[in-house]
């Protein structure tokens, strides 16, 4: 089962809608109908029946392919995936020494060279 990723964002304008991925940036644009009917899908859990479906059709692999790219970008996630990935930690460990060569600091910080 597919849900909406938690740090994406929607930008609609006219008719077209640009879903967001705010933690990595990526991005795609997309027809608001297409988006929209892709979402009831979603929602409805009826995306994997969908993708099976072997009927050739235009609207059909369009929405196909723009479920695939909304995949990519992490706008949909896998249910299951979500709960391993939250686990992710980051620490700063803060100390004195500058081991940087930044030219606008005025600390003249790092190593001897």
């Amino acid at each position: 089962m597919y849900i909406k990723n938690t740090n994406i964002h929607e930008v609609y304008f006219k008719n077209k809608v640009l879903p967001v991925n705010l933690s990595n940036g990526q991005w795609v644009r997309t027809s608001r109908k297409y988006f929209e009917v892709l979402n009831k899908l979603v929602e409805s859990n009826q995306i994997d029946d969908f993708v099976k479906y072997k009927y050739v059709s235009n609207v059909i692999d369009n929405l196909k392919r723009l479920f695939n790219e909304l995949l990519e970008i992490r706008y949909y996630v896998d249910e299951e995936k979500t709960h391993q990935e939250n686990n992710l930690s980051v620490t700063f460990t803060l100390t004195n020494k500058c081991n940087l060569s930044c030219s606008h600091c005025a600390l003249s910080a790092s190593p001897l060279s």
